[in-house]
């Protein structure tokens, strides 16, 4: 199992193709929607006088394109 560094972020990414009204789009048209997993949290950074700060992480499931 991977441990994070830090307020680091590990992802299993996968991707879906959309396509538009059902047809199928050649090359460059096709919309790439790429969805992931978290799958591991580092524990985060110290600051100048020691103190812990966690990461902030919102969502198990981000989305980005």
């Amino acid at each position: 199992m991977l441990k994070p560094l830090g307020d680091r972020v590990v992802l299993k990414v996968e991707e879906k193709e959309q396509t538009v009204g059902g047809f199928v789009l050649a090359g460059a048209s096709k919309a790439d929607t790429k969805t992931a997993e978290v799958v591991a949290v580092g524990e985060g950074v110290r600051t100048l006088s020691g103190e812990l700060i966690a990461p902030a992480v919102k969502s198990r499931r981000p989305r980005f394109g």
